[in-house]
Parts: C-alpha cells; structure tokens; sequence
C-alpha cells in the first residue's frame, strides 16, 4: 500500500510526507499535522528560488532539525511538550543535541538572520518567509493571508503593469502594421 494511502491530515502515520530538506517540523516531531505544512514548504521552495540552494539542507532530520534552529530559534515549549519524538532532537533539558557536522561546530540558536543566509535586502520577502518558516503550525501564514502580503501584492501589481505595458505595446503595433499595410495597397 502506497503511503498516500496511509497518510491523513491531523494523523500521525509516518514522518516521511515531505522531502527532507522542505518537511515541517511538527512532521519530524510527529506532532500531529494540518496543511500548515504546505505553507513551511513553500517558503522553503521560495528561499531556494533565490539562492538556487535548499534552505536547511540538512543530510538527515537531526541536522536539519538543527539548521532551523540556526535560523529561527528554539522552537516553543509547549510544541515539544506534543512532540513524540523530541529525543530525537534534543536533551531531556531541551537542549538541541549534537549534530552530525562537527566540523562545523554546534549551531547557536537564532545565529544566523534570514536576511544573510538568503543574502536579500528585500524586507517584504523576508517578511513573507518569515511568516512561512514559524514553529507553531497555528500561527503560521495561512494561504488566505499570504495572498494578502505585501509581498504577492506588489509582485502581482508588477506583473499586471508589465502585461499591460506589452499588451499596450503590441494593440500599438498591430495598429501601425496595419495602417502601413493600408498605405502600402493604396
């Protein structure tokens, strides 16, 4: 039986519903999930978008359990009070644990801004992820909101001026092509 068969929203039957490098936290908790998930992905697919590079990518769960620390900090207490699979991640203190890339040394919590890692000034999209990449499920962005951001709005009023300017562009021309082909009969 196939895991799509086996997996429903609100359930906790497997932890692998995501690609690694794009799965909530909650799913590598095991915390029971909603769609929030699709919105922790999506912001994970717009960083990339930017750099050309995943966001967390971490070469297992514990290390990117530890790269979303990095960026985003410890994740809330009463999100690990649900967690089935906290010690996975951390000390019985709610300490991180050690990840596998010693080489690197341990992350600090929140030592890296999103503004750096993605290395964009452009405040309304850090906003936006930010509002994507949250620990708690329930405050993160809904899709309702995000299609009100700043963000989406600003990109979408470009994208309407550019296809209107080309629309313009191309009834002015059609209209010229048109008169020269009148005069040229004549």
């Amino acid at each position: 039986r196939s895991i799509v068969g086996r997996v429903r929203c609100g359930q906790e039957t497997d932890t692998y519903i995501q690609s690694r490098f794009y799965r909530a936290p909650e799913i590598m908790l095991a915390i029971p999930y909603t769609t929030a998930i699709d919105m922790w992905s999506f912001g994970c697919i717009l960083a990339e978008l930017v750099t050309g590079f995943p966001i967390f990518p971490g070469e297992s769960e514990p290390e990117q359990m530890g790269l979303i620390i990095e960026l985003i900090g410890m994740p809330p207490a009463d999100l690990l009070f649900k967690a089935t699979r906290k010690e996975v991640f951390f000390e019985d203190d709610g300490s991180p644990l050690p990840t596998t890339r010693t080489k690197e040394g341990q992350k600090l919590p929140k030592s890296k801004s999103l503004a750096s890692a993605l290395n964009c000034n452009d405040l309304e999209f850090i906003d936006f992820l930010k509002q994507c990449l949250v620990w708690d499920p329930s405050k993160r962005m809904l899709p309702e909101k995000a299609l009100q951001h700043n963000w989406i709005l600003k990109g979408t009023s470009q994208t309407i001026n550019k296809i209107n300017s080309s629309l313009t562009f191309e009834i002015r021309q059609n209209s010229l092509d048109r008169k020269q082909e009148g005069t040229s009969i004549i």
